[in-house]
């Protein structure tokens, strides 16, 4: 089939879209104009799609440009399985096989659910300022791809202007369009045609093996490219001015990348940022060296485990904030280490002082518990002392049938008070030797928290100074932020120019082409003229000498008129009379006819340009016409006597001598002596007999 070109689909939907959409669903619906009074349409690379509206409902006429095979069997598929598993991501589409009329021939289109949302770059450009969304993104596009694979569905083309996100706060819809690749089980074992855009694409993919089939696989690697893309933004969204994609196509990654990833500037970046998009970029590289993408693994298998797949909304606001903070402290902490390091004595290692300080308090705290140990001791030796002193008191006097036992028992008492003052005076020895230690262990720990007191005042002085450049770095992220919305504005500024200028070129070509049309077939229409003027004249020459009067009256046409006074007539209509009075005496009949026309557009009662159009278009011969005129000029002024003579000479210029009569009579009427009419009323009688 021979299809379309955008230009045709444009002209037929925008001129006389009553005729040409002949969809039932569409049929009466109306184009979406833009404010510069043109056709709003989307292009693709294999369609072109149009906004209808009918019955305030909007719908996407979606044609084609180049051919998609199996298109229809594809489609009634795919209508099938999406309405029966009923995805939130999709739109209702339908396939009509006659849905448009183009230069006279039907041709199929798609009729699609209108989906409101912004493209991926769109997207990532005016939410530079809030990389928490990106986040969002991330996270529901990871949901969206897991419900696919769940359903054995594959998109076969994700990319930027095939996949729009809607926001709502802080949460983003997602929808899908253009299901020309849209893989479900029913279309297993169809081979695999169109292969997406380079930037989302596997290479080997892109290198368009015409027996690969399409299958549930084919979303794998473009999945992981949008997914990472999206997660680093969040940590680091000055990345986009830094490796957006200069096709205007994809997001940070080209098919430079891909195909040579340890030489990627983008995949080096990657390296600095968290684990989790780390271990991401490592998988996006082992992907591209794979040699067939049916060795890829979905996405939800591949993603780190820390990675919360039902982490709370607000949650993850607060981690990319964090995040955010974080590096700005690491970046602080950097910068102020470097300069401490160049010229400064540093700090003591805190975590040393602190684990030095608690040992010591240890250390103090089991002297003074041995001590406190053996002054208790000590104390019950005392006791014990005591007494045995008095026991020793209590048997000064002893019976003599008890003297022995007790002098023995005395002795026991003695021996054993003896040991107890030994041993009071070790524990007072051992007792001293503790205080002497915890002296020590408590003016080393005075020393550790002076230790201490001088760190915490490092660390004030390093907080302020990290306070200090907190805030310069805030100014300066503000200031970025506003460069960049400024830089975007004019971006799309620029873009919009881009457009409007591609459009204006386009419209001069067609221009040109409808002139040089027009130029041609005004040659031609000359040559045929100049044709039939020959055969006029050459038949004329057979016809004898007397008759000839008949077709070619020697009489002459009174000539236009200027105007000097422009008040009855105002200047513009006078101004334009005049030009065409000009080019008349220059013979040049068809500017002349120009000029009065646009003076009788200027003053429709202007009766004198009527007559000279009508003297105009009797030098040309068109005498229809002429009479037409001279009868506008009668109508507006019946005394107008040349206008009645010049009205008689077309009618016997044509052969309505009848007419011709009565006209010159009105003439002569007007005027009795005028000459010219009397001379031509003659030379009307003399053909009649």
């Amino acid at each position: 089939m021979g299809w379309p070109s955008n230009t045709e689909y444009a002209e037929a939907v925008r001129d006389y879209p009553d005729i040409s959409i002949q969809d039932p669903e569409l049929k009466g619906g109306k184009p979406k104009i833009g404010n510069n009074r043109s056709l709003v349409s989307y292009s693709g690379g294999f369609s072109i799609v149009f906004p209808i509206v009918r019955s305030s409902n909007t719908f996407a006429l979606r044609c084609w440009t180049q051919d998609v095979e199996n298109a229809e069997v594809r489609y009634k598929e795919v209508d099938v399985y999406l309405k029966r598993v009923r995805l939130p991501y999709f739109v209702d589409c339908e396939y009509v096989p006659k849905g448009i009329l183009v230069n006279g021939t039907s041709h199929p289109i798609t009729r699609m659910e209108w989906a409101e949302g912004l493209s991926l770059r769109d997207f990532i450009s005016q939410n530079l300022q809030h990389p928490h969304l990106f986040k969002v993104v991330a996270d529901e596009f990871q949901k969206m791809v897991a419900t696919l694979h769940k359903h054995q569905i594959a998109h076969g083309d994700l990319q930027d202007g095939n996949i729009l996100l809607k926001q709502n706060g802080n949460n983003v819809e997602i929808k899908l369009i253009d299901y020309d690749t849209l893989f479900v089980p029913a279309l297993s074992g169809q081979l695999d045609k169109i292969h997406g855009l380079p930037e989302y694409q596997h290479p080997k993919r892109m290198a368009a093996d015409e027996n690969a089939q399409v299958n549930e696989k084919v979303d794998y690697f473009s999945e992981l490219v949008i997914y990472l893309s999206f997660l680093a933004l969040s940590e680091k969204p000055e990345l986009w001015n830094q490796f957006e994609d200069k096709t205007e196509r994809g997001l940070l990654f080209s098919k430079e990348d891909f195909e040579n990833p340890d030489r990627s500037p983008i995949f080096s970046e990657l390296a600095n940022l968290s684990s989790n998009v780390q271990k991401l970029a490592w998988t996006l590289k082992d992907f591209c060296a794979k040699t067939s993408i049916d060795q890829l693994e979905p996405l939800e298998a591949i993603l780190p485990t820390s990675d919360a797949k039902t982490e709370n909304p607000a949650l993850k606001v607060w981690r990319a904030a964090a995040i955010t903070l974080g590096a700005a402290l690491v970046i602080c902490l950097i910068v102020l280490l470097t300069q401490i390091n160049q010229g400064a004595v540093p700090f003591p290692d805190k975590t040393k002082l602190e684990n030095q300080l608690s040992q010591k308090e240890s250390e103090i705290q089991a002297l003074t518990s041995t001590v406190q140990t053996l002054e208790n001791d000590k104390k019950k030796l005392s006791r014990e002392n005591g007494r045995l002193q008095r026991v020793l008191e209590d048997s000064r006097d002893p019976s003599p049938t008890t003297t022995g036992d007790v002098e023995n028992q005395l002795q026991q008492l003695s021996d054993q008070n003896q040991r107890f003052q030994a041993s009071l005076v070790g524990k007072d020895k051992e007792i001293r030797q503790l205080k002497d230690e915890k002296a020590t262990a408590i003016n080393e720990n005075r020393k550790l928290k002076n230790q201490m007191d001088e760190y915490n005042q490092g660390t004030a002085d390093q907080n302020a100074v990290i306070q200090q450049l907190r805030g310069e770095k805030s100014k300066a992220l503000a200031e970025k932020q506003t460069l960049q919305k400024q830089l975007a504005a004019k971006t799309s500024e620029a873009k919009k120019l881009t457009a409007r200028t591609q459009q204006l070129q386009n419209e001069k070509i067609e221009v040109q082409r409808q002139n040089q049309k027009l130029k041609s077939e005004n040659e031609d229409l000359t040559r045929r003229n100049r044709s039939l003027q020959n055969k006029y004249e050459s038949l004329l020459n057979q016809i004898p000498e007397d008759d000839q009067k008949i077709f070619n009256p020697k009489v002459s046409a009174e000539l236009p008129k200027k105007i000097q006074d422009y008040r009855n007539v105002g200047p513009r209509a006078g101004s334009h009379n005049n030009q065409g009075v000009m080019a008349f005496d220059e013979k040049d009949y068809n500017k002349a006819i120009k000029q009065f026309k646009t003076a009788i557009k200027a003053n429709a009662r202007f009766a004198e340009a009527h007559y000279n159009l009508g003297c105009t278009l009797l030098e040309t011969k068109d005498y229809p016409k002429a009479i037409t005129a001279f009868s506008d000029a009668i109508g507006i002024n019946p005394k107008f006597k040349e206008a009645h003579y010049n009205l008689g000479l077309a009618y016997l210029r044509k052969g309505a001598y009848r007419e011709a009569k009565n006209s010159v009579e009105q003439a002569l009427g007007i005027d009795e002596n005028y000459k010219d009419a009397q001379k031509l009323l003659t030379t009307i009688e003399n053909v009649r007999r």
